[in-house]
């Protein structure tokens, strides 16, 4: 009855998560398109229409599509053109696994607590 109505609304609605989102989404997407961040999103655009289309054009019939890239524009700017790219995918309703990959050579082991320091090749 109502107590387990009680316990059980306080689990957020799928909904309200997804409309949430939504918002959060248009909010980072109105920011890429700003002066600030204009050159890199159109980078990432373009990277989209000339790297990953024609990948997902040719898995489409699968649902899924899986791209493996080794583009550094996700690398740089602290990998803000990662983000962009993963918002713009969604934002376009594409379900991809995106497997970034990244060319890193150990430069420093500290023998003490095993910590690696990479740098980018």
């Amino acid at each position: 009855g109502d107590n387990t109505f009680d316990m059980v609304r306080q689990i957020s609605l799928a909904s309200e998560i997804k409309l949430e989102a939504r918002h959060k989404l248009v909010t980072r997407l109105d920011l890429y398109a700003s002066d600030q961040y204009k050159t890199i999103f159109e980078s990432v655009i373009n990277v989209f229409k000339y790297e990953f289309e024609p990948l997902v054009r040719q898995q489409a019939l699968m649902g899924t599509c899986i791209i493996s890239t080794e583009n550094n524009i996700f690398n740089e700017n602290g990998g803000i053109g990662l983000t962009m790219m993963l918002d713009l995918l969604a934002e376009r309703g594409y379900r991809v696994i995106l497997d970034v990959i990244r060319n890193e050579k150990p430069i420093n082991i500290d023998l003490k607590t095993g910590n690696i320091k990479y740098q980018q090749k």
